[in-house]
């Protein structure tokens, strides 16, 4: 079976939302969120009933239920009534209580998932809050981040003056070298004065 599901953004859905089942009757509201509510069909409902009797049985198999024929629980012993158009339901079992039916249902809440292609936003079960999921981890640390881009500046910094510093001392340099240079030329033309002063006297 493959289901089409589209969730809706809105936290209850008309006629649905507005659906009371009765408790004295041992019934649970279960709301089924989709934008096209006739693909939840009645063969699925028929999977439906067929989850809740092997959740009732499962449950039932490994803790103490009462009555103790709850353990035998069968397609035939689930019923499900005053389905809205939207779509919601009210679900019972025979002889079954509203906590034990909603802890069976709880405790076999991936196979409901699983089986129906509904995910926990889609399939509401009144008394069941939806499983959240773990917190993943990432392969690579996040606080690493910080670090290396802190790591990086500090490299980029010190390329910076190290690369200012041998600037300024070449650019000194070559002034030095300019202005001795300068120098020189001031003394040489000083003794071709004097030369030429000495000619003119003899």
């Amino acid at each position: 079976m493959k289901m089409k599901i589209f969730l809706i953004l809105s936290l209850f859905i008309a006629g649905g939302s507005s659906l009371t089942c009765d408790p004295a009757s041992n019934e649970v509201k279960v709301t089924v969120k989709l934008a096209d509510p006739s693909e939840f069909d009645d063969y699925d409902q028929y999977l439906f009933k067929g989850l809740v009797a092997y959740s009732l049985q499962k449950y039932c198999g490994t803790t103490t239920c009462s009555p103790s024929s709850l353990e035998e629980t069968d397609t035939v012993n689930v019923h499900i009534s005053n389905k809205t158009d939207r779509f919601a339901m009210c679900v019972a079992v025979d002889d079954c209580s509203i906590d034990t039916l909603t802890k069976a249902i709880k405790q076999s809440k991936p196979q409901f998932n699983g089986a129906l292609e509904l995910s926990d936003t889609v399939l509401l079960v009144d008394g069941i809050l939806p499983t959240l999921k773990p917190q993943t981890i990432p392969d690579f640390p996040t606080w690493l981040i910080p670090f290396i881009v802190f790591i990086c500046l500090t490299v980029i910094a010190a390329i910076a003056i190290i690369a200012y510093t041998v600037h300024q001392t070449k650019k000194r340099k070559k002034r030095m070298l300019s202005s001795s240079s300068g120098d020189d030329d001031d003394e040489g033309s000083d003794h071709i004065y004097e030369n030429s002063g000495a000619a003119t006297q003899l």
